[in-house]
C-alpha cells in the first residue's frame, strides 16, 4: 500500500509518490532537519520484512554512497528499521525511460553527451569494484539541465576484495547470498549474454547493457525486442540487431561502430573498460561539434562488397572474380568518408546465397554490392548491383561488356559510380586522385591477382602465391603492390615456420622496402616492417614506428593490428594487446584469424576463460582453420583443463597435418597429464622431421622440455636465439612446460633478446 502524503519516516515527511518498480517505491519528501527536498525509496509491496529485499536496499545504499560522482545519484541517508528506506538527492527531470516513451530517437549530440557522462560514472564504479548489473533507461535519470544520473544499485555486484578493504562484512555476506553462479539477475531485455546465462559478470557486462540503451536512444527501438521472455533471451544470445544507422540514417558511422562493439556477444569483443569507451565518445563529440560548426555532413556511408561470382567457362578464372572483388574493395577503402567491410569478412559469404539484410547486420553496413565476372577469350563482362540493406531495393546496377584489357577502367568506373550514389569524395587521404594501379601490364596484373588468390588460401597456397608475385615482378620490376604481396607472403611463411625466419624475414623486409620505394606508400609494407622489426630484429622502437606509419596510411588493415597485438603481448602490455586484437575483430568481424589473435591476447594475459570463448568463435566461423583448435589447446593447458586440452590438441594436430605448433602444445598437455612417453614421442617426431626439412627450433625446445630432456631443450633454445626464431611470441605464452620454470638458462636467453621474461621462466 502506497504511503500517504504527510506520512513520516524518521525525520522525512512524504509529499507525493513519484515512481514504482519491481523492488521499491519512490517518493518526493521533505527533510525536516535540513529543510530540503529529497527522494525517498522504500521497499514496496509489503515486502519490507523480506530479508533479501532489505539486503538489496542496503546494498544499493552502500554501493551508491561509496561513489562520489556527479552522474551518480547521491545517497544522503539509510534507515534499517521496521520500514527500511534510502534518502537520496532530489533532482528535477525525468527518467530516460520516460524520455524514450515517444519512441523517437534522441538527437545524436545529446545522446553522445549523455553516454559520455554515463561511461564516466561507470568507470568510477568499476574502479571501485562495483558492477551495476541493471543498467536500463528506467535507472538512468536525465535532469532538466540535460545531465545523466545513474540510479538503483540494488542488484550491484560488489567485489569481495572491495568489501574486505572497507571492512563491510554485511556486504560480503549479502554478495555471496545474492549473486550465486547460475542466477540471471537483472532486467532480461538489458542483460549481457553472460548475465543471461547466469555466468560471471564483470564491468564489460554493464557496457553491453549500455550498448542496448544507446541503441534505443539512437533508433527509438530495442535491439532485441521480442514478444516473450524466452525469445528475448534467444535474441540476446544468438541474434544480431540491424545496424543502428540502417534504422536511423542520422546515426554517424563512428557511433554505429561504437554501439556495435558494445553489443558484441563475447565480452572480449567489447571495450575492455568504460574509460576506453568514454575516450572514444569524447573524440566523437568533438567531431560532431566541429562538423556542426562547419556545416559538414555528419553521416558516413558504408558498404560491403561480396565476392563476385565466376561465370566464366573456365573454373580456373575464379582468381579473376576474386581479384576484381578485392580491387573494388581496396579502391573503395581509399574513398574519404566511406566505411568498407574488410575483405575476410566479406569473403565469409563466398559460395553462399545469404539474405542481404543479414549480411548488412553482421557487417554493420548500409549497402551491399554483389556482382559477377565472365571472361571468354579476350572479352570480359562484369555485372554489379548495389542494394540498400534497409529496404532491399537496388540503388544502382550496371553491366560492363569490354575487352579484357579494360579491367582497370571497369574497376575505376564501379568505384566512381558507387561514390556518386553514396555522395562521397573520390579522393584519398592525401587529397589526390585515387592511387594508380602500379603497372600498365595486364599480364603482370593478372599474375598479381592470382598471387593474392593463392596467398589468401594460406597453407601451401602461400608458396604458390609467392611464385605468381615473383613472375609479376619479372614483367614489371617497379610493380609496387606485387612487391608488397611478396613481403606479406614471405612474412607469413616465416611466421608459420614453413621457411626458416633467417631466410624468409630479411627477404620480406627487402620486398617491403621495394614496395615503398616504388612510390606506393603501402600500409601492408609498413605492417610487414613492423612485424620483422619485433619478431626477427627484436627492435622494439622500430616496430612501434612502423605500426604508426602503417595505421596512418590505413587504419583499417587487420593484419597490422594482429601483429601489433602479438608485439604488445610479448612486451607484457596486455591491456593494449587485447585492445589491438579487439580492433582487429571490430574491423573484420567474420575473420577466423582475427578471433584467433583475440584468443591469443587473452591467453597472454592469463584470462583463459575468455581465451576459450574467443577460440571457440574461430571454429564457429571456419571449422577448417586449425589455429582455432591450437589456441583452444593452449587455453585449456593454461587453465588446468587437461583432459579437454588433450582432446582438442589431438584434433588440432590432425587438422593441421601435424604442424609443429599444435604438436608442441600437445606435448605440454601430455606432460601435464603425466603421459611422459607420449611427450617423448612428439619430441622425437619433431627432431626427426627437422633432419629433412626445417622445423622451428623453438617448438622442438618446448617439446623436449615437456619430455623433461632439459639439456637438449636448452640447446635448441640457444639455436632459436642464433637463428632469430620467434622467441618474443613465447615470452608470456601460457602453455609451456614446467621445465622452463626450473632452469634459469631459458630466462637468460630472453634477456639477451631484450625482453623482460614472463613469470613462467625461472629467476
Amino acid at each position: 500500500m502506497a504511503l500517504a502524503p504527510g506520512t513520516r519516516l524518521s525525520h522525512y515527511e512524504i509529499l507525493a509518490q513519484i515512481g514504482e518498480g519491481g523492488m521499491g517505491e519512490v517518493y518526493k519528501a521533505r527533510d525536516m532537519r535540513l529543510d530540503r527536498t529529497v527522494a525517498v525509496k522504500v521497499i514496496g509491496g509489503g515486502l519490507g520484512g523480506d530479508p533479501t529485499m532489505r539486503e538489496r536496499l542496503l546494498r544499493e545504499a552502500r554501493a551508491a554512497s561509496s561513489l562520489n560522482h556527479p552522474n551518480i545519484c547521491t545517497v544522503h541517508d539509510v534507515h534499517d528499521g521496521d520500514q527500511p528506506f534510502i534518502a537520496m538527492e532530489w533532482v528535477e527531470g525525468e527518467s530516460l525511460a520516460q524520455r524514450l516513451g515517444s519512441r523517437a530517437p534522441v538527437p545524436i549530440t545529446d545522446l553522445v553527451r549523455l553516454a559520455i557522462q554515463v561511461a564516466d560514472a561507470l568507470d568510477t564504479a568499476h574502479i571501485r569494484g562495483i558492477v551495476h548489473r541493471d543498467l536500463k533507461p528506467a535507472n538512468l535519470f536525465v535532469t532538466r539541465r540535460g545531465d545523466a544520473k545513474i540510479l538503483d544499485f540494488g542488484l550491484a555486484q560488489i567485489s569481495p576484495a572491495v568489501a574486505q578493504v572497507s571492512g563491510d562484512q554485511a556486504t560480503m555476506v549479502a554478495e555471496r547470498r545474492l549473486t550465486n553462479r547460475g542466477e540471471a539477475l537483472g532486467t532480461v531485455s538489458y542483460m549481457a549474454p553472460e548475465q543471461a546465462r547466469g555466468e560471471r559478470v564483470d564491468a564489460r557486462s554493464d557496457l553491453f547493457s549500455l550498448g542496448i540503451v544507446l541503441y534505443e536512444m539512437a533508433t527509438g527501438r530495442s535491439p532485441f525486442a521480442a514478444p516473450t521472455t524466452a525469445l528475448t533471451f534467444d535474441a540476446i544470445l544468438n541474434r544480431q540487431p540491424p545496424p543502428s544507422r540502417t534504422v536511423n540514417g542520422e546515426v554517424p558511422a563512428v557511433l554505429d561502430q561504437i554501439i556495435g562493439r558494445l553489443l558484441s556477444k563475447e565480452p572480449g569483443g567489447r571495450y575492455q573498460s568504460a574509460r576506453l569507451l568514454h575516450d572514444e565518445l569524447q573524440a566523437l563529440l568533438k567531431t560532431l561539434q566541429r562538423d556542426q560548426s562547419s556545416g559538414r555532413a555528419k553521416i558516413a556511408p558504408s558498404i560491403a562488397v561480396l565476392p563476385f561470382t565466376n561465370l566464366s567457362p573456365e573454373p580456373e578464372n575464379e582468381y579473376l572474380a576474386d581479384g576484381i572483388t578485392e580491387e573494388v574493395i581496396n579502391t573503395l577503402a581509399q574513398i574519404k568518408g566511406l566505411q568498407v567491410a574488410a575483405r575476410t569478412s566479406s569473403f565469409a559469404f563466398k559460395g553462399k546465397t545469404p539474405d542481404l539484410a543479414d549480411v548488412a547486420a553482421k557487417l554493420r553496413v548500409a549497402h551491399v554490392l554483389t556482382g559477377s565476372v565472365r571472361k571468354a577469350g579476350a572479352r570480359l563482362r562484369v555485372t554489379v548491383q548495389m542494394v540498400n540493406s534497409e529496404d532491399g531495393l537496388a540503388v544502382w546496377s550496371e553491366r560492363y561488356d569490354r575487352q579484357a584489357d579494360d579491367i582497370f577502367q571497369i574497376q575505376d568506373e564501379i568505384a566512381a559510380a558507387i561514390a556518386e550514389k553514396l555522395r562521397v569524395s573520390l579522393m584519398d587521404t592525401a587529397g589526390d586522385a585515387l592511387a594508380k594501379r602500379g603497372t600498365d601490364s595486364i599480364e603482370a596484373y593478372e599474375l598479381y591477382l592470382k598471387g593474392r588468390f593463392f596467398v589468401n588460401q594460406r597453407g601451401a597456397g602461400i608458396a604458390r602465391g609467392l611464385e605468381c608475385y615473383e613472375r609479376a615482378i619479372a614483367l614489371d620490376a617497379g610493380y609496387g603492390p606485387a612487391h608488397g604481396g611478396i613481403a606479406i607472403a614471405l612474412a607469413l611463411l616465416g611466421f608459420y615456420g614453413y621457411v626458416p625466419p633467417y631466410d624468409a624475414l630479411p627477404k620480406a623486409r627487402r620486398a617491403a622496402q621495394n614496395a615503398i620505394a616504388s612510390g606506393h606508400a603501402l600500409a601492408e609494407a609498413h605492417a610487414v616492417l613492423q612485424f620483422v622489426s619485433f619478431c626477427y630484429d627484436w627492435d622494439w622502437a622500430q616496430s612501434e614506428r612502423e605500426f604508426a606509419q602503417a595505421t596512418a596510411l590505413n587504419d583499417k588493415l587487420p593484419i597490422t593490428y594482429q601483429w601489433h597485438s602479438l608485439y604488445l603481448a610479448a612486451r607484457g602490455r596486455f591491456d593494449e594487446a587485447m585492445t589491438a586484437a579487439a580492433r582487429t575483430v571490430e574491423i573484420d568481424p567474420l575473420s577466423a584469424i582475427a578471433h584467433a589473435v583475440h584468443a591469443f591476447s587473452f591467453m597472454y594475459a592469463e584470462r583463459c576463460d575468455e581465451a576459450v570463448a574467443a577460440a571457440r568463435r574461430v571454429e564457429q566461423l571456419d571449422p577448417q582453420v586449425w589455429i582455432g583448435d591450437y589456441a583452444l589447446t593452449a587455453a585449456f593447458c593454461g587453465s588446468g583443463r587437461i583432459e579437454e586440452a588433450l582432446s582438442v590438441g589431438e584434433r588440432s594436430a590432425a587438422k593441421s597435418e601435424r604442424h609443429p605448433w599444435p604438436l608442441m602444445t600437445l606435448s605440454v598437455a601430455y606432460r601435464l597429464a603425466g603421459r611422459s612417453a607420449d611427450a617423448v614421442r612428439l619430441a622425437d617426431e619433431l627432431i626427426e622431421r627437422d633432419r629433412y626439412r626445417y622445423v622451428s627450433p623453438l617448438t622442438i625446445a618446448q617439446a623436449l622440455a615437456s619430455a623433461e630432456r632439459a639439456e637438449e631443450a636448452v640447446a635448441y633454445f640457444e639455436r632459436a636465439y642464433r637463428e632469430h626464431d620467434s622467441l618474443p611470441l613465447w615470452n608470456h605464452w601460457p602453455a609451456i612446460s614446467p621445465v622452463f620454470a626450473t632452469d634459469r638458462r631459458f630466462r637468460e636467453v630472453l634477456v639477451r633478446v631484450g625482453l623482460q621474461p614472463g613469470p613462467r621462466f625461472a629467476t
